[in-house]
């Protein structure tokens, strides 16, 4: 393993001859400088909200659907991997986030700089594979930030008016 950015590495042995025959899963925390050059779309720019770039931030959508995008997983697509990025809802709306793409990701609430992420605990669907579903109900105004734990760089936001 040649870790470049800090994250952490999920590692999991499934030959049940190992560990006394239960298999194992290990945790490599790695530390050290965020590095977002390497995160960086093509022409430069990473794929944190621009400073002053003169875009117009995307708008808040409404409803109650998030999907995570096919080809999610791909740093480069980290603006769209979460559709609708930022979504509006009135307390008690049951929120729901399906996963398009063909590899494993999570919806987590917890703040993520793009490189690595901190859970909070509110809110997590745990491993979800293609196709799967995960909703939560939002029974308190705010603002609820959230990430994918494999792919940090994978964000979104649900703002809840009371």
């Amino acid at each position: 393993m040649k870790p470049v950015v800090p994250s952490t590495v999920l590692l999991v042995d499934h030959a049940l001859v190992r560990a006394f025959y239960k298999g194992a899963i290990g945790e490599v925390v790695i530390e050290g400088d965020k590095k977002p050059e390497i995160f960086a779309a093509e022409g430069g720019r990473t794929s944190d909200a621009a400073e002053g770039d003169g875009q117009a931030a995307e708008p808040d959508a409404t409803g109650d659907q998030v999907t995570i995008t096919e080809g999610a997983f791909n740093p480069a697509n980290a603006d769209d991997a979460y559709s609708p990025r930022v979504l509006t809802v009135a307390v008690g709306t049951t929120v729901t986030w399906t996963n398009d793409d063909g590899v494993v990701h999570t919806v987590t609430s917890g703040e993520s700089d793009g490189t690595s992420g901190e859970p909070d605990g509110f809110f997590d669907s745990g491993d979800m594979e293609e196709g799967d579903t995960f909703s939560f109900t939002f029974d308190q105004p705010g603002t609820f930030e959230y990430f994918c734990i494999p792919h940090p760089w994978m964000t979104g936001t649900v703002i809840v008016e009371g």
